[in-house]
């Protein structure tokens, strides 16, 4: 299945293709070309809801604690285990936070491990596990609220990416990040693999 879209202000054209697999699985892949007057994105992905029973999650990519791809020399490869909730960093003024980078495995998953969600990079991916949206920890919608007036959501918020700019911020935050961690090409293609986990 072959899905197209015009982006907004004839910023660019996404193409993505579903193909389902024989066993139960979906391998996803986006390409986007670019506008020469388009923005720079600040992240290239999909953003989706799970089940709020799969508050569990397990991960091998750089952990354990949050990492982009311009900070995180402390973040080695590994296989680790949290919570979602875990994954939120309350900084006083709600933002961006809780990235993994280097994702080449994640799965969420009930209490009981008995039911998840697998995701696979093909052949990595970045990842956001959070119980809030990234659209309640904009500045535009969340004005003067600290981390402690955000009102959780029901479900939880992932966001997959290929690309996540870094953080920037060299002199003291006010800097872009350094040009290998920002997004400038104007033509990107990446894929997934995710499947339902069932066991008895």
């Amino acid at each position: 299945f072959v899905a197209k879209w015009q982006l907004p202000d004839d910023l660019g054209k996404l193409t993505t293709n579903y193909c389902f697999m024989i066993g139960g699985g979906l391998v996803i892949n986006a390409t986007v070309s670019i506008s020469p007057n388009a923005p720079e994105m600040p992240r290239w992905g999909w953003q989706t809801r799970l089940h709020p029973a799969f508050k569990n999650m397990s991960w091998l990519g750089s952990g354990k604690h949050e990492n982009y791809v311009d900070r995180r020399s402390s973040a080695f490869i590994g296989r680790y285990e949290s919570t979602v909730a875990e994954q939120y960093h309350a900084y006083i003024a709600p933002q961006e936070n809780g990235n993994k980078t280097a994702v080449q495995e994640a799965v969420f998953y009930n209490a009981g491990k008995t039911q998840g969600l697998q995701l696979l990079g093909l052949p990595h991916l970045q990842m956001t596990a959070n119980p809030f949206t990234p659209e309640q920890l904009t500045r535009e919608n969340r004005g003067d609220l600290h981390s402690v007036d955000l009102v959780k959501t029901a479900q939880i918020s992932l966001c997959i990416d290929s690309l996540h700019m870094g953080v920037g911020g060299t002199d003291s935050w006010l800097a872009h990040p350094l040009k290998p961690y920002r997004n400038l090409k104007k033509w990107y293609s990446w894929s997934i693999f995710l499947q339902g986990v069932f066991k008895q």
